[in-house]
């Protein structure tokens, strides 16, 4: 209500809340307006859908001067003799004003609203949000007013990776498995939570705070959080000026949760990211289209590279914005040509079964990028050769998911690694890592990491319990790929 009551005020003159309907909508059940500069100039209550273009519906809050209310009166005292079809609607007493007077209207526009009328609308209400634990929790009308959700997937590298970070192609999936989610809600102060798992502040002892960092290590979320809110800033309110310096000052408190498992290779800071960057752009009131995917992926990126000083590529914040099974090309030149890569999504059903092993407590996955930037800083013709060939992988892979060939993708996925070992070496992907590799081609099954390391990933065997068996025997985590696409 304190957002709405501020435009009022700073309109200085009477204000509609107004939302976007779809071109296709019915209109004949709804209060439209026609806006020239955020001002109404006309009001048509329930048009019929060739009386009007405008598609600008209002969702009847009104907010009057102390001037206009005895017009009001004045419009009841005038009209009491007309048919109840004349008078009986606030879009009337609004078409009257702006005629009959010229009454100034501030249109201000909220990302929509829900409206229940009879029951089918009601189980409709009902089923959307009964199902919107998901992408865009948009229970709200004004951006700021309450609490905005977001959940982000965590993300398998099916084919590729990690040539995304060297103008390469890679094949990835979003999966249902795992999941970050943030929600905010509008506060005083600018406030962060933190996770009671992830962001510890009590201890049982010395010996349990040295547990809880071999586990967690120092880096919790709210560093992500606090990163991430820096570089909305830079980017939404001084860069690209879609929010005002003004609006901006409008705080909130922001706290997050996650299911990833840490320090695996599954996206799960970049789904914290991208979680927090959509909230944040649903809380002051930013329409997605007003940026396109590709640029908001690399604003996302920006958050661990230039904030955090973190190696990474694009792949991951791509798929968690498109969502599903993405095929991925970085080409450099095309880049450079259109401002970003080639992304296409593909259908998921296209992926054959596909297996998940990780280890529990990763210890090595922070060695990962290894030397590898360096010497392709420096033109290492084996580096050069080795990213080339991944991403003539993710280039076959994308033909052979098409032609659902899954004999050839399993080869491919497995030289995938191979190529990736021959780069990076043993004693930087871990013998931790190279043996979950190894059980799993013991069993006939392909392998290769899903992202920087720490998991598996493979085509799942028909009978897969005996791969299951092997390796939980040793103590690693076995699971079924559940692919998400929104």
């Amino acid at each position: 209500i304190d957002v709405m009551l501020d435009k009022f005020l700073k309109a200085n003159c009477n204000m509609i809340l107004t939302y976007q309907l779809d071109n296709d909508a019915e209109v004949s059940k709804r209060g439209i307006v026609e806006v020239v500069d955020s001002y109404v100039t006309r009001f048509l209550e329930k048009p019929k859908p060739d009386e009007t273009k405008s598609r600008l519906a209002s969702p009847a809050i009104y907010f009057l001067t102390k001037e206009s209310l005895p017009k009001l009166h004045q419009f009841i005292e005038t009209h009491k003799d007309k048919s109840i079809e004349e008078r009986d609607a606030p879009g009337l007493f609004w078409t009257w004003y702006i005629k009959q007077e010229g009454a100034r209207l501030y249109a201000h526009t909220i990302p929509g609203r829900f409206d229940i009328g009879d029951i089918e609308q009601y189980n409709e209400v009902n089923t959307y949000l009964s199902s919107r634990n998901v992408p865009d929790f948009d229970l709200l009308m004004i951006p700021g007013a309450a609490l905005f959700k977001n959940r982000s997937y965590a993300r398998v590298g099916i084919i590729g990776n990690p040539s995304d970070g060297y103008f390469g192609k890679t094949i990835s999936c979003t999966i249902s498995n795992f999941w970050a989610e943030v929600e905010i809600f509008a506060s005083d102060l600018l406030t962060f939570i933190p996770h009671p798992k992830h962001d510890g502040t009590n201890y049982q002892s010395l010996e349990d705070l040295k547990e809880w960092i071999k586990k967690e290590t120092y880096h919790g979320g709210l560093r992500l959080l606090k990163a991430t809110c820096k570089k909305f800033y830079d980017y939404f309110v001084l860069q690209a000026k879609l929010i005002s310096p003004e609006d901006a000052k409008r705080n909130f408190t922001v706290k997050y949760s996650t299911t990833v498992p840490r320090q695996v290779g599954l996206a799960g800071s970049s789904a914290i990211i991208t979680s927090l960057v959509k909230c944040l752009m649903r809380f002051y009131g930013i329409d997605e289209s007003k940026i396109s995917k590709p640029l908001l992926a690399e604003t996302i990126l920006a958050v661990e590279r230039d904030e955090l000083g973190i190696a990474a590529g694009l792949q991951d914040r791509v798929v968690q914005l498109y969502e599903g099974l993405v095929y991925m090309d970085f080409d450099e030149e095309l880049s450079k040509q259109q401002g970003h890569g080639t992304f296409i999504k593909l259908d998921h059903n296209l992926l054959p079964p596909l297996y998940l092993a990780f280890s529990p407590s990763p210890s090595e996955s922070g060695k990962i990028h290894s030397n590898v930037r360096e010497r392709w800083n420096k033109g290492d013709p084996d580096i050069f050769a080795g990213m080339k060939l991944l991403a003539q992988y993710a280039e076959e892979a994308h033909h052979a998911l098409l032609s659902r060939d899954y004999n050839k993708l399993h080869s491919l996925m497995n030289s995938n690694f191979d190529v990736r070992r021959k780069m990076f070496g043993d004693e930087v992907l871990g013998k931790d890592n190279l043996r979950m590799v190894e059980i799993a081609r013991s069993m006939g099954a392909c392998a290769k990491f899903s992202g920087s390391g720490g998991a598996i990933i493979g085509i799942c065997p028909k009978d897969y319990t005996k791969l299951k068996v092997a390796l939980e025997e040793e103590g690693y985590v076995f699971t079924i790929i559940n692919p998400h696409s929104s």
